[in-house]
This record gives structure tokens, C-alpha cells and sequence, in this order.
């Protein structure tokens, strides 16, 4: 979790500076879970992996007026008696908002609007507006 943390407190701080693409050093390739969960949301642009020197070269999105499409990030807590879990009925509340929750689910790192469309609930990992 600490990686996941790490990662999107990147990513704020680029999106803080205007920055289209950050570099993220010495990560752990689990990692291209949460980043392929966010790409597909639409959150960020795109983003590749780099083997040889352990790095991903990640391209942030942006409105068309210059906006940055995160504005909030929310980390849950991963501590064994602060755990977040939701299950699957619980997550149509998040469709209400304009934000998405991704959750931990026996199927990968999800958006709760891939987690309704599969049929799984899980572990909160962090939620974005």
C-alpha cells in the first residue's frame, strides 16, 4: 500500500506543478495495476513501463481549458483494524458522485464502476474526485 500511497502523491505533485509527464523511479511493477485502473477511468493519459531501469514514464491528462482531472485523492487506511471493505451493495453510492472509488478485488484493482459491472465488492484502496 505504501507504493500505491507513494504513487499518487507523485502524481498529485505533477498535476500541482503542470507537469504532462512524470517518471516514477525504483517502483515496484505491481503498480501498472492502479495505473491501468486509472487509465481506464480516463484519469490519466497513458503510461508505460521501462524493465531496465525500473521506471514509469507516466503521461498526465488535462482538460481542454488546462484543468487537471484529479482534484482530490483519498487514501484509505491499510491497517489490519482501519481496513475499508465494501461490498458489492454498497457501491452504488459512489455512482452518484462525480469522483471514483478503486477497490482491491480478487480480480485486480477496479473502479467501483467495473466492480458493479463484474458483480465483486472489496478492499477501498483509495477514492479520486
Amino acid at each position: 500500500m505504501k507504493g500505491i500511497a507513494n504513487l499518487l502523491n507523485f502524481i498529485k505533485t505533477g498535476l500541482k506543478l503542470s507537469a504532462r509527464v512524470i517518471i516514477h523511479k525504483k517502483a515496484p511493477k505491481h503498480l501498472s495495476l492502479v495505473l491501468n485502473s486509472l487509465y481506464r477511468e480516463g484519469y490519466i493519459q497513458s503510461y508505460k513501463y521501462d524493465k531496465n531501469k525500473n521506471t514509469f514514464v507516466i503521461f498526465l491528462r488535462y482538460t481542454r481549458q488546462g484543468k487537471t482531472t484529479l482534484k482530490h485523492v483519498r487514501i484509505f487506511s491499510q491497517k489490519e483494524s482501519l481496513l475499508t471493505v465494501f461490498k458489492l451493495k454498497h457501491l452504488w453510492l459512489f455512482s452518484r458522485g462525480t469522483g471514483g472509488l478503486f477497490i482491491s478485488t480478487k480480480r485486480g484493482v477496479l473502479s467501483h464502476r467495473e466492480a458493479l459491472n463484474q458483480g465483486v465488492g472489496g478492499q477501498a484502496l483509495f477514492y479520486i474526485s
